[in-house]
Order: C-alpha cells, then structure tokens, then sequence
C-alpha cells in the first residue's frame, strides 16, 4: 500500500549488490555462512510511506575480512515506486546499479573497499545523489542525456574524469543547462579513492 519508499541499507562487511526490475516492492536474497551474519530486516508503512530497513548485526562484520566466509546481499527493487534509499557498507565490495529506479534522494557512505555506481538512466525529476568514502576505488557511470553536475572533493586520493568538463569548481556534461532535469552528484573521497 505504499506510495513511496524511504530504504536504509546498512553492511558493516561483505558483497552488497543492489538492481532493479521486480514486480513488487523488492526481492532479496541472502548468502552467509555464519548464522550470527543473518541480517536483521524491518518495513512498516504509515500514512503510505512506507519505511525499509536491512541492518547486518554488529558483532559479523569484524570476522568477514579474516575468515574468508560469504557474506554477499542482493536486493532489486521495483523501477516505479518513488524511493529514498541510504547506503551505509563499512568495508567490502559493492555493485550499485540503481540508474533505472526511480529515485528520489541518494545516499552514500562506504568506508574501505571498491564501489561501483552506475547512475544511467531516464530521469523525470531532478535528483541530489550524496557519496562519502574511505580508503579504496569508487567509479561512477553517469547518463549522457541528462545533464549532470558533479561536485568532487577527493581528499587523498586522485580523480580521473570522462565525459565532462570543468566548469568552476564542478564538472559538468553537455547536456548540463539543456535537459529539463538534473542530477546532481557530491562525491567526498578518502585515501585512495578514484572517482571517473
């Protein structure tokens, strides 16, 4: 009965990936081979919002890196239902192809790993996306026929861009000023982290 969706993703350790193209609100599948690692799920609606909570227990993510054991989430969600979705993974590998789903706010925190966000794809509204790392690799595929403006602070590390140029402290596309919608993207990165 939900209208809109607000999602909090929260990983201390593993492999998260997250898709679209579900009929309902969204699937996922688990994989862990420590029952301790089982992740904690929540969703309530009120006033037709609904609320979606995916938590992984503290006391699993100190032994992921160590013990070589899976701990990988995949999540699609459905392309029509608006959704704010925040992405909190601590350390591990992540593939976010969320270009498809229609999407009302982006949040992004990762700490030690590599991440992969593709953004492509259709917009009808303008679309702030948020993106804070630590030490490791993020690359970011943004669309063509949208016009994008991003804001990058690397820290430490070095960034390597494709398909915008500079404009003041930004970088934008050609279609910055030309399409009806904009994706607005702020990118933080630590030591180590290579936005393109």
């Amino acid at each position: 009965g939900a209208r809109a969706v607000r999602a909090e993703i929260i990983m201390g350790a593993g492999q998260l990936s997250i898709t679209s193209g579900v009929a309902q609100l969204a699937r996922m599948r688990f994989h862990y081979d420590s029952p301790a690692w089982k992740p904690d799920l929540s969703y309530t609606v009120e006033r037709a919002e609904g609320a979606l909570t995916l938590r992984q227990p503290r006391t699993s993510s100190a032994d992921w890196g160590q013990t070589g054991q899976r701990n990988n989430w995949e999540i699609a969600f459905n392309e029509s239902i608006p959704l704010d979705l925040a992405v909190t993974l601590g350390a591990g590998e992540s593939d976010l192809d969320v270009g498809r789903l229609n999407l009302t706010r982006l949040e992004v925190t990762t700490g030690a790993g590599k991440m992969q966000l593709n953004l492509v794809g259709a917009r009808q509204r303008d679309l702030y996306v948020s993106v804070k790392g630590g030490v490791g690799e993020l690359s970011v595929d943004l669309p063509a026929d949208v016009g994008v403006v991003v804001d990058v602070q690397a820290g430490l590390g070095s960034v390597e861009v494709q398909g915008l140029v500079r404009k003041g402290l930004a970088y934008v596309n050609e279609a910055y000023g030309q399409s009806s919608v904009t994706l607005h993207l702020s990118v933080q990165g630590g030591v180590g982290n290579e936005p393109r």
